[in-house]
């Protein structure tokens, strides 16, 4: 006798990448006058960070302190606001090796950021392929 395959269960959503709750309280935002605020925020998001990500990554490469901490602080902020807690954790660390005057340190979590933010990159293009 053999039985068929049980469908694979939907994965929830890692919160420690990705804060589900932080999308909700953007959910709450839209209106019939709004329509699709959070699509706008996530796309904004998305075409953005790439570019902050290679601030921080120039800035670590040439020892730019100051720009570590304006990347990193900028980059911070918005995904914070987007539920990507581990790369708003990560930012804020960069932002004050970037405030304290030096750069030390920071390509250590350079890799994880990037890990981090590919991750969350994917999940938010998800919410966007199912707002559509």
């Amino acid at each position: 006798m053999t039985s068929s395959p049980c469908p694979t269960p939907r994965a929830a959503p890692d919160t420690d990448t990705l804060d589900p709750g932080a999308l909700d309280n953007l959910r709450s935002l839209e209106t019939p006058a709004k329509p699709g605020i959070v699509k706008q925020i996530i796309a904004l998001y998305l075409s953005s960070s790439p570019k902050l990500l290679a601030e921080i990554r120039d800035a670590i490469g040439t020892g730019d302190a100051a720009l570590l901490r304006i990347a990193a602080h900028t980059l911070k902020s918005s995904s914070h606001n987007l539920g990507a807690t581990r790369v708003g954790a990560l930012c804020l660390t960069l932002e004050n090796i970037g405030r304290d005057g030096s750069t030390v340190g920071a390509a250590d979590l350079l890799a994880e950021l990037e890990e981090n933010f590919a991750s969350v990159a994917r999940l938010l293009t998800a919410e966007i392929d199912r707002a559509a």
